[in-house]
Order: structure tokens, then C-alpha cells, then sequence
């Protein structure tokens, strides 16, 4: 997640139970959309770095296989790409964000007009997805 959406979330902390939800959906989306399968999912929040400084992220693991909703069957081989998950994640977060703005439940010092100019910036950038690529893990 773009360090630029740490200071809301600091702001905010009644948003930071919803995270693991939204990276748990952007996964399940896409292994539906992309694979046709339920897969198995581990979500897990991370909310301070090793400094202790607010860097929240989550860690999300996914089964290599998964059921397949047509059939019944057990897929032995899913393939995840990892520029897909990350456009996922990018949607459903900033889709999130920008309703917690619709529904005036964001306290901001960024005024409603500039967070939505930052919510438009993010949406156009690349996100880092992979804080170390030794590990199976995705970070979002």
C-alpha cells in the first residue's frame, strides 16, 4: 500500500479492521475471475514496521490449488500473476477509500477534493507487491 494512505489510515484507525476483508475480497475476486476456483486464503495484518513506525500492510497467503466452482473439482495448479493481484488490491482499496469519502466518514487534514486527487494519483502508479521476493507471500 502506497506509503501516501498511511497518514488516513493513522487518522483513521476504525478503517484498519477492514483491510484483511478487502485483500481477502481483491483475492477471491481474482481467483474466480481468472482460475474459476475458490482458493484457500490467509490474511493476516500488519500494522506497525520493525521500527514500530505505522506501515500497514497485510500478508496474504493463498493455497496453490483450488476448487473448482463449475465442477466440484479439486485444481491441483492455480497461477497467480502478480500484476493482477495488485491491480485487485489497487481497485478494491481505492473503491473502499473513496466511499469511506462519499459517506463523509474519513477525518482528514487533506480536504475531501485533495483526497480524491490522491486517490486518482495512486490509481494511475504502480504499487510494490512483493516486499521480499524469497518469500511465497504476497504484501499488500
Amino acid at each position: 500500500m502506497p506509503e501516501v494512505f498511511w497518514a488516513i489510515l493513522q487518522q483513521n484507525p476504525c478503517l484498519l479492521p477492514d483491510l484483511p476483508a478487502l485483500g481477502a475480497a481483491a483475492t477471491e475476486f481474482l481467483a474466480k475471475a481468472r482460475c474459476g476456483v475458490r482458493a484457500i486464503l490467509m490474511v493476516v495484518q500488519q500494522t506497525y514496521g520493525g521500527f514500530l513506525n505505522l506501515n500497514p500492510h497485510l500478508h496474504t497467503s493463498v493455497s496453490a490449488g483450488g476448487l473448482e466452482i463449475s465442477s466440484g473439482s479439486w485444481i491441483a495448479r492455480l497461477n497467480f500473476d502478480e500484476h493482477e493481484i495488485m491491480l485487485a488490491w489497487h481497485y478494491v482499496l481505492l473503491a473502499y477509500l473513496n466511499e469511506a469519502i462519499k459517506g463523509d466518514v474519513l477525518k482528514s487534514d487533506p480536504s475531501k477534493d485533495e483526497l480524491r486527487k490522491i486517490l486518482e494519483t495512486e490509481g494511475k502508479r504502480p504499487w510494490n507487491s512483493l516486499s521480499n521476493r524469497d518469500q511465497p507471500s504476497i504484501d499488500f
